[in-house]
């Protein structure tokens, strides 16, 4: 059950958080992902990660609880504790969404939008660097961000959310490197 929910952590961070805004056809969702982006961006930096994870598109929670063993509320609790716990070891040396290259879409059944996605950490004596794409969907009228950087990542999207196959994500990069060098 802990496995399960560590790799679940290992596989969203940084994840999701809705916007209470309707979703909105492709022309309008650029200030409503503005928005929500913000509102990641502040529930990431105080730390708050049972709200973060509280906050996954309905699909990937469910499938991700559903695994563990867990219902709805201990798999928000558990990924919370656990990422804080993760956190406390890393250094966020810099975090960007970028959203002037962010990429806006339709699919049959939602709204969209891919922002690339940076990341600089420092945990012990490494520096990580990571390029992703963040995912923004809308899905019954909220907002929902999943950062998706792997070929495991997007299938589990393709899986869970159909209407994304044929969607190109780009696969994420990593670099670590030693501190000094």
């Amino acid at each position: 059950m802990v496995r399960s929910a560590a790799m679940a952590a290992a596989l969203c961070l940084p994840l999701a958080l809705p916007s209470p805004a309707a979703a909105q056809s492709a022309p309008d969702t650029e200030p409503l992902v503005s928005a929500l982006v913000a509102d990641f961006a502040q529930a990431f930096d105080s730390a708050d990660y049972e709200t973060v994870f509280a906050m996954l598109p309905p699909g990937i929670a469910a499938h991700f609880a559903k695994n563990a063993g867990l219902t709805m509320a201990e798999f928000q609790v558990q990924m919370g504790k656990m990422t804080a716990q993760i956190m406390s070891s890393v250094e966020i040396v810099d975090f960007n969404m970028d959203m002037e290259a962010a990429v806006y879409g339709t699919t049959p059944s939602r709204d969209y939008a891919l922002i690339p996605t940076s990341i600089t950490m420092v945990t012990e004596d490494k520096t990580i660097e990571g390029q992703s794409q963040t995912v923004a969907l809308s899905e019954n009228g909220s907002w929902y961000l999943l950062r998706v950087d792997t070929s495991e990542q997007r299938s589990l999207l393709y899986e869970l959310y159909s209407d994304f196959n044929g969607i190109d994500i780009p696969e994420g990069k990593m670099e670590i490197t030693t501190q000094g060098q």
